[in-house]
């Protein structure tokens, strides 16, 4: 079985504006260069997909179903995502069947075994962009390269990487400056 390489990308403070807990499609808006990114990223042969903790779900902030028309939005806006996955997930929510332990929820690293086992991925040649260290923590759980955006919550995580025993993580400004970063070097990876 033939194995591509894959950028994982946390959606809220990554690609788009975080703005907490969203259940409103007309809330999603997209941080600048995101779109440009990821048709590059898809140009030099890396699936795109989306790995995001949705815990207000559980919390009932909001439904699956405002999960969805969110996601629905953000696909038309942001063009060239291959597949998305979500935890809904909280120990201690409200909501059932969502107030439960799981090994999807980042920092756990569910989500990208999952899409590695569906996709035919190589996770040690993939990577995952993220302004949380939970994401860069779901990274080197799954062997996937950790790289922290200062958008969103990066900026204030990135003089936390070490005492998270992240210090050796990548940090870019954001998603359009990764795009742009990785170059010709990462392309040997890609089909």
């Amino acid at each position: 079985m033939t194995t591509r390489p894959a950028v994982f990308l946390d959606r809220d403070g990554t690609l788009i504006a975080g703005l907490g807990y969203l259940g409103d499609p007309e809330g999603v808006k997209p941080l600048p260069g995101v779109v440009e990114a990821l048709e590059e990223l898809g140009a030099k042969g890396w699936l795109r997909i989306v790995v995001t903790n949705q815990s207000g779900v559980a919390r009932g902030y909001f439904t699956e179903q405002d999960y969805h028309a969110v996601e629905q939005r953000v696909d038309e806006l942001i063009p060239g995502i291959d597949a998305s996955y979500a935890c809904f997930h909280l120990p201690g929510g409200s909501v059932e069947p969502w107030n439960a332990t799981c090994t999807c929820r980042k920092p756990l690293p569910g989500m990208l075994h999952t899409a590695a086992l569906l996709h035919g991925l190589d996770l040690a040649g993939s990577v995952l962009l993220g302004d949380d260290l939970r994401d860069l923590h779901a990274a080197r759980a799954a062997g996937v390269r950790p790289v922290l955006v200062r958008t969103g919550k990066g900026a204030e995580n990135e003089a936390r990487l070490a005492d998270a025993g992240l210090a050796d993580a990548e940090v870019v400004d954001d998603v359009a400056a990764f795009a742009r970063a990785i170059g010709v070097a990462t392309t040997r990876d890609a089909p």
